[in-house]
């Protein structure tokens, strides 16, 4: 996601003294770098992700913070808040990962516990065949009968032994096909969760960024055009204030169904990037195409009316849109549809904005 700093700090901070003006353009690069970088390789919750991105959209374009403070001053960034939003982040996600790593060390044991008992047991097992085999070896030493009777003992013996070693074998095995199946249902349960949004059910940005860098390398390859939509929600805050979060949420499932609905094909992607952001790869699919399907879903958002407690809730959207060339790469491409939906919001929202070609790719053409 590409941010722009272009938001101006108040009057009053404008003509204070160098001491205590705002932290120059490279450190607020360095500290939005630092939380995206968090956002992508630690985060792993959606909820995170979209915090840790609203935390940076708050320090490069004094949007509201994700997590308003009383104390806090509109207009200024909030860097108390960031800090002690980003420590317990980083706190909460490392009690998250160590809960994790107990819950998959606590199966696995289960794994040692059974071949531990299996072998215990094996022992046992081959302590009495032994004890079976040296009456028998005795035996040879005495009459014929007694030899004859010990002979009988001894097979009766390690015909049960055998037999119970079958049977704890097979109950072995199931066990542990049980644990493993529970194991693996475990981590592919997980995986799934790690790359859906919480919210919306929609695929969340993790999977975004893989289906871009995808995307690019197949339109080098095979030169058949794909497309990208980054949709956003205007005035999306006016909602959560107005009517309150939880029908703020219901706001963005409602968004997202739309979605879904309007880019029905199974090559489409419908992701949530966080916040009220929402992005859409279409694959095989000219850029005049995806304007008009992000002007059909513009549209349909224009008529979708949201049910609150507090009264009926209507809302638009702004989408930019930008095909893939051979001289993008995931980042930029995504840049370019960013720049495009900044576009529509400034032509006054509620409208969809093309980006233009790369001079390089213009040049070529």
């Amino acid at each position: 996601m590409v941010f722009r700093k272009d938001a101006q700090p108040p009057e009053e901070i404008q003509q204070a003294p160098p001491a205590i003006l705002e932290a120059p353009d490279d450190v607020l690069d360095a500290v939005a770098a630092i939380l995206r970088a968090l956002a992508k390789h630690v985060a792993t919750s959606p909820g995170a992700v979209a915090k840790l991105d609203g935390w940076a959209r708050h320090i490069l374009l004094l949007v509201p913070p994700p997590v308003q403070r009383e104390s806090h001053h509109p207009g200024e960034r909030d860097w108390a808040g960031l800090r002690r939003d980003t420590v317990r982040h980083i706190r909460d996600e490392g009690t998250a990962s160590a809960r994790a790593i107990g819950d998959l060390q606590e199966a696995l044991w289960g794994v040692v516990e059974g071949l531990s008992e299996a072998l215990f047991a094996d022992a046992a097992a081959d302590s009495q065949a032994l004890g079976s085999l040296v009456k028998l070896r005795e035996a040879t030493q005495g009459t014929s009968d007694e030899l004859k009777r010990a002979a009988l003992e001894a097979a009766a013996e390690l015909r049960t032994l055998i037999e119970n070693r079958s049977a704890r074998h097979r109950e072995l095995a199931l066990a542990l096909g049980q644990r493993v199946d529970t194991l693996r249902g475990e981590l592919d349960e997980a995986r799934r969760e790690a790359s859906l949004d919480g919210l919306t059910q929609l695929a969340n940005r993790t999977v975004l960024d893989h289906e871009l860098e995808r995307a690019v390398h197949m339109h080098r390859l095979t030169q058949e055009p794909h497309a990208l939509l980054i949709a956003d929600v205007d005035g999306f805050k006016s909602v959560n204030d107005t009517f309150g979060h939880v029908a703020g949420d219901d706001t963005l499932r409602a968004i997202s169904d739309t979605l879904v609905v309007s880019f029905p094909r199974r090559s489409d992607l419908v992701c949530r990037l966080g916040g009220d952001e929402f992005a859409v790869i279409l694959r095989e699919a000219s850029v005049v195409d995806a304007e008009r399907l992000a002007v059909r879903f513009v549209e349909a958002i224009r008529r979708l009316e949201i049910g609150s407690t507090g009264g009926s809730i209507r809302v638009s959207v702004s989408v930019g849109v930008a095909a893939v060339t051979v001289i993008d790469d995931a980042a930029s491409w995504l840049a370019r549809a960013d720049a495009a939906l900044y576009d529509a919001k400034s032509a006054g929202r509620d409208r969809v904005s093309v980006a233009e070609e790369p001079f390089a790719e213009r040049d070529a053409a």
